[in-house]
């Protein structure tokens, strides 16, 4: 599988709903370079510190993709339903690297603001 099809494969699973999680290798690592910023190395790691995150996606729509080799350049915007409050949209660049056709890294950047609720 290629770069472009594992990231749109990634995409298509997270907005079904379906097993997304499995796009990731074992030991991929994370990083968010949002305020406060945060680094997670393997899989678990990762999907322990962002579950909050995931479970709060109505929707998501990949508005740009760009690839080079093994690097995936992602502009996305989510659509959040958090408890209790407005569903609110949030902008994200994501950066990824894929490995034997699975997410060895992934780095985001978005405006943390409308998360502060």
């Amino acid at each position: 599988m290629t770069t472009r099809e594992t990231i749109l494969s990634y995409f298509a699973a997270l907005a079904a709903g379906g097993a997304w999680q499995d796009h990731f290798a074992p030991d991929a690592s994370f990083s968010s370079y949002s305020t406060p910023s945060k680094e997670e190395r393997g899989r678990d790691a990762f999907l322990d510190s962002t579950r909050g995150f995931y479970r709060m996606i109505d929707t998501v729509d990949v508005l740009e993709l760009v690839t080079d080799g093994d690097a995936a350049g992602v502009r996305t915007r989510y659509r959040l339903r958090p408890p209790g409050r407005e569903p609110f949209t949030s902008d994200v660049a994501e950066f990824f690297t894929v490995v034997d056709g699975r997410i060895a890294s992934l780095a985001i950047y978005f405006d943390s603001v409308p998360y502060a609720g």
